[in-house]
């Protein structure tokens, strides 16, 4: 229904040990970062945990959830978006030396 709508949607990869490694992984290389100011993420990650027997505890956790989501199929969806036309390559020319023979920037 969604499709039909003209909406570009993308299947979800659900492998949820494999996303946890993943963005643990990047969080914990500096190659994903948290704005201080998304507070509801950050209250999530500090409640994520496993329970006795090594399962991950699955309530209130969907940020979480739309990260690891986010972060396996960004490479699918993403696409880069045009720009303004590049800048030509400034050059630059040495002057020679000034009338009165000297080095510095006035000649």
């Amino acid at each position: 229904m969604y499709r039909d709508l003209g909406l570009d949607l993308v299947e979800a990869e659900n492998a949820v040990e494999a996303g946890i490694y993943r963005i643990w992984t990047r969080l914990s290389t500096g190659r994903l970062k948290v704005f201080r100011s998304l507070q509801n993420w950050l209250a999530e990650f500090r409640l994520y945990r496993r329970d006795e027997k090594g399962r991950i505890c699955k309530e209130r956790d969907h940020a979480l959830d739309s990260t690891r989501y986010l972060e396996s199929r960004f490479l699918d969806i993403a696409k880069p978006v045009p720009g303004p036309a590049p800048k030509p390559k400034t050059e630059y020319y040495t002057v020679g030396r000034g009338s009165s023979g000297g080095t510095g920037w006035m000649g």
